[in-house]
């Protein structure tokens, strides 16, 4: 049972323990130092401790937390099979390339400039999948169903990273595998088992500095920006506040993760200007609540789709209440018409006589048939007329 407890308790706090998450403690020491620095050196009248403990307590906050733990729960449950997804991916396009253009001579490179060259490209094209993957997030209505939980953050913290929904953490986690099984494909191809990453601490080493450095910053309130000639290559905490921003003339900027080549190519790229004073997304676009299950289910029932559904149910009520209708009124009819042929009938059968023609008395009264009464009614005639 405690081996249990220990895996429990080890996949909680895995965001905060692992170099290769952006929460990583040592990026939150660091953010925790420049964020204190930034206020000594410039001390923003809006900082008081008052507006941390209300951002702290905010429903926002709550609602990062809880889906925290939740995709943590679920990894423990499911597991991911990304790296095998990798693996697999790159595999196969190895034996591609050999079948395709065979063994080719490796170039007479060093390997430290392998090592250099492989990790530069894997981080290249690292941030340009995430930039391709966030773009198509925000333009395509199924997907922003999904991403726009990580949007609806009113306000934003260092958590606010881990506040997404499971299909959006699913489709990230493929796509990391997908391209480093691509890049390491192809490497592998051009260089054998030459190939490796610089890495700090076990994990790749670019990616461990850009979020130790500036990762956190990117999910804050503290306003860091780089002079306007960086950021025209590299997104820094500003711009990404500015993408995460309410003001209509924000939507959709600075899609980049750390470079912000791709925004410029796409005309999506802004510089950081003034900082925003309010975070999320409108409140007549949001589908869903500040709970974990209005989190995890809601998307799934597109906002647009409810009014339709409505009208189609309250279309098949009045449908069904009319044929209802139509169906007692018909009842009522025939039951009038039924009243009416038993009085005609009626009218006809009280006509009771004697064998010798003689009516009866009422008590002993009996019903006689449509072809007795016609008998009846000839002899009647030939009596008549005698």
């Amino acid at each position: 049972m405690s081996l249990e407890w220990n895996r429990l308790f080890a996949g909680l706090i895995e965001p905060f323990i692992n170099p290769v998450s952006r929460t990583y403690w040592l990026g939150l020491v660091i953010t925790l130092a420049i964020a204190g620095v930034y206020l000594v050196l410039y001390r923003p009248k809006s900082w008081t401790v008052e507006k941390c403990l209300k951002i702290l307590k905010h429903p926002s906050t709550n609602l990062d937390i809880q889906l925290l733990i939740g995709r943590q729960l679920l990894r423990l449950i499911i597991g991911t099979q990304a790296i095998l997804t990798g693996y697999w991916l790159a595999t196969r396009e190895i034996r591609w390339l050999y079948a395709n253009f065979g063994e080719i001579e490796s170039p007479d490179l060093s390997p430290t400039t392998i090592t250099v060259l492989y990790s530069v490209v894997l981080f290249i094209c690292w941030d340009l999948s995430r930039f391709i993957l966030h773009f198509l997030m925000h333009r395509i209505p199924l997907l922003w169903n999904f991403h726009q939980i990580h949007h609806s953050a009113e306000v934003i913290t260092p958590l606010t990273h881990h506040r997404i929904h499971p299909v959006e953490s699913l489709l990230y986690d493929l796509r990391g595998a997908a391209t480093t099984g691509m890049v390491a494909g192809v490497f592998y191809w051009l260089f054998g088992g030459q190939i490796s990453q610089l890495t700090l601490l076990g994990t790749p080493a670019f990616g461990l500095i850009c979020n130790v450095v500036t990762g956190n910053l990117r999910h804050s309130h503290v306003w860091i920006r780089f002079p306007k000639a960086v950021e025209k290559w590299f997104i820094s905490p500003a711009q990404h506040q500015i993408h995460h921003s309410l003001a209509k003339e924000h939507h959709d900027k600075n899609f980049g993760t750390w470079l912000a080549l791709w925004d410029r190519m796409m005309g999506t790229l802004i510089v950081s200007d003034k900082q925003p004073t309010q975070y999320g997304i409108p409140s007549q676009g949001r589908n869903h609540s500040n709970t974990i299950l209005s989190a995890w289910f809601s998307p799934f029932v597109p906002k647009k789709w409810v009014p339709k559904a409505a009208l189609f149910a309250s279309l098949i009520s009045i449908a069904q209440a009319e044929e209802e209708k139509t169906e007692k009124e018909n009842k009522e009819e025939n039951k009038e018409k039924n009243k009416e042929k038993n009085k005609e009938k009626f009218g006809k059968e009280i006509l009771v006589y004697s064998d010798e023609r003689v009516p009866r008395v009422a008590g002993s009264a009996h019903q006689i048939s449509e072809e007795q009464l016609s008998e009846f009614e000839m002899d009647n005639m030939e009596r008549i007329l005698d």
